[in-house]
């Protein structure tokens, strides 16, 4: 529930800002970097062979994985990467926050 105020609050802030036309560029751009990672997903699962997936999972996962930088990089403007980067780097923050947290929850119990 966290995660869809967030968002909802992000998507406000943009639009408020008054050029919705980077609002739906940076949208385009989301759908395309979502089909990267997963397409990453795909590959790492398939190398640790987990789920039932082995190596032509990985090797379908390449090209996949591929094409969706090449159209990021294609229809991004320059200011589109910086906000992507940014996002890219705010997740990764975030990630490494909770880790310890997550850690902690998987405790055993004394």
């Amino acid at each position: 529930m966290r995660a869809l105020a967030v968002t909802w609050l992000l998507v406000m802030v943009v639009v408020q800002a008054g050029d919705q036309s980077k609002l739906f560029a940076l949208s385009s751009l989301a759908v395309v970097t979502q089909f990267s990672v997963t397409a990453a997903a795909l590959f790492a699962l398939a190398w640790r062979r987990e789920r039932d997936l082995g190596p032509r999972h990985a090797v379908l996962a390449v090209p996949a994985f591929s094409l969706g930088l090449y159209l990021a990089a294609q229809g991004a403007t320059g200011d589109e990467g910086l906000a992507s980067l940014l996002a890219l780097a705010l997740g990764l923050g975030l990630f490494a926050a909770s880790r310890p947290r997550l850690a902690a929850d998987r405790a055993p119990a004394p």
